[in-house]
């Protein structure tokens, strides 16, 4: 499925449904240079999608969010995309090419700064007052590109 989604404005998107934000700091990898395992279901879930959809929906959220998609870690090697969306906003999520990484789920998280690769690295750097990624918004973004519930 190819449906677009619209562009909505940033009170729009925000009063769609509440962000959640992290305490500053508290998931991200506290030395420049270095990543870390970090659980997920604790302060964010995790949802990664596969390469042939990643990119995709990376663009239509930019799109849609004006530029503020949210944290996004990119996995260069496999190519996936982690989002960070508030804790058990995942819990019924199902589409193809899409790992929702909540409760017993680990992560790589890398330092804030980290940009570029070689490496994982922020493909949209956390926001400093921990904000995460629209979760709702997201759900929709997949749902256009692949389909499903």
């Amino acid at each position: 499925m190819t449906a677009s989604v619209p562009r909505q404005s940033r009170d729009a998107v925000e009063s769609a449904s509440p962000l959640h934000s992290v305490p500053s700091g508290g998931w991200v990898s506290a030395l420049p240079g270095k990543a870390s395992l970090r659980r997920a279901g604790r302060d964010w879930d995790a949802v990664r999608l596969d390469p042939t959809i990643g990119p995709t929906v990376y663009e239509r959220m930019r799109d849609a969010t004006h530029g503020e998609a949210g944290p996004v870690i990119l996995d260069p090697y496999a190519g996936w995309h982690y989002w960070l969306v508030r804790p058990g906003a995942t819990t019924h999520w199902d589409f193809p090419g899409v790992v929702c990484r909540s409760t017993g789920g680990w992560v790589t998280v890398v330092h804030a700064a980290r940009t570029t690769g070689p490496g994982p690295h922020w493909l949209s750097p956390p926001h400093p007052d921990g904000r995460l990624a629209h979760a709702v918004l997201l759900h929709a973004v997949i749902r256009s590109v692949v389909g499903g519930a």
